[in-house]
């Protein structure tokens, strides 16, 4: 069975478009469907007004944190401060956080079923004219610039910096 999917993922004129396709999917769920959803539960009832568990009535973060300024009698610009920044602010980012959160479960799934290997391995012809190893095909992926595969293997590790590292990451930030 491996076999018969290595044919048609790896073929040399099927396998982009069949990645194109996979990662419309993966893309399309995890920021219009799945990930829409969850991330609108997150900002209109959890940083919001009020949200439902299991039939009970909860209200949300700020509510929660301005009745309890208010109890303690907060001084309006500090209560101002408290909810329009620190709490909006971080209801803001942890919005995005369930989106991210099914992108990244769907990654792990593609890389577990070991497809991941499979597009490093179309792509590394590709990326050999540019000078990049397939490997570093996934953090262009992720849109990561910390990692680059083709540096994984070097001797001393990733934090210690030196030429090989530096080229590498500079020709993968202009290749983008």
């Amino acid at each position: 069975m491996s076999d018969k999917i290595d044919q048609i993922v790896s073929n040399r004129f099927q396998a982009l478009p069949i990645f194109a396709l996979i990662m419309f999917i993966v893309y399309y769920v995890s920021v219009t469907t799945v990930g829409s959803w969850a991330t609108d539960w997150v900002n209109e009832g959890v940083f919001g007004e009020s949200w439902s568990l299991f039939g009970l009535e909860i209200p949300g973060i700020p509510i929660m944190i301005g009745t309890l300024l208010e109890t303690v009698s907060c001084a309006e610009w500090l209560s101002g401060l408290i909810l329009d920044g620190i709490v909006a602010g971080v209801g803001a980012v942890l919005g995005f956080v369930p989106q991210m959160l099914v992108l990244f479960l769907f990654q792990a799934f593609l890389e577990a079923c070991g497809y991941m290997a499979r597009i490093a391995f179309i792509m590394d012809r590709i990326l050999r004219k540019f000078g990049l190893s397939g490997k570093s095909f996934i953090p262009m992926l992720i849109d990561s610039f910390r990692v680059c595969g083709c540096c994984r293997g070097r001797r001393g590790g990733l934090g210690k910096p030196g030429r090989e590292y530096d080229g590498c990451r500079r020709l993968l930030f202009f290749s983008l």
